[in-house]
């Protein structure tokens, strides 16, 4: 495995974004047991909302921080990853700059 120079933390980064990604990948829907219902065995399933309460606007605008927030954390792992990569050695001068800038050129690529 490469790197190692900052105790691999960039997988910390990536894990949080992750995480974030899937608690609202359904707009913040999801689904938990009804535990309002008295039966045995498996408790049916209902459907949560973690913006209950919001205003549609409110929920547009907290949706969008949240997706722009996800990229940006990504976007964070990813930089922090070769950064870490090249203070162990495993990169070099050139090769840091251009696996840089070829996630950069790419990064243009899929918001045009």
């Amino acid at each position: 495995m490469s790197g190692g120079h900052y105790q691999y933390r960039y997988h910390t980064i990536d894990d949080l974004a992750e995480e974030i990604d899937r608690e609202f990948e359904n707009d913040g829907k999801y689904m938990i047991e009804d535990w309002s219902v008295e039966c045995f065995g498996r408790k049916p399933l209902i459907e949560a909302d973690r913006l209950d309460g919001a205003t549609p606007e409110q929920k547009e605008k907290i949706l969008t921080e949240i997706k722009s927030l996800v990229e940006i954390l990504k976007d964070a792992a990813f930089r922090a990853k070769e950064l870490e990569w090249f203070m162990s050695g495993d990169t070099g001068f050139e090769s840091y700059l251009r696996r840089l800038d070829e996630y950069k050129q790419k990064k243009v690529k899929t918001t045009e």
